[in-house]
């Protein structure tokens, strides 16, 4: 099971920690804005800590992945 639609980095964690799916889309909710499509990394980072932080309690100090 896959979830999507407009995850953001400030609700994934209670998305992953309601529905416990397989993975996550992250596309639009990671956008700089509507209109430019780009990842915006200042969305990127955040959501990827919050993910890691509900689906494996991995806290984005404990992972050099997020290291800046």
């Amino acid at each position: 099971l896959v979830i999507a639609g407009g995850l953001k980095p400030y609700t994934v964690a209670e998305a992953i920690d309601e529905i416990q799916p397989d993975g996550v889309d992250a596309n639009t909710g990671l956008n700089f804005s509507y209109h430019n499509r780009a990842k915006d990394p200042h969305k990127v980072k955040p959501f990827y800590g919050a993910a890691l932080v509900a689906k494996y309690d991995i806290h984005p100090s404990q992972e050099w992945v997020l290291a800046g």
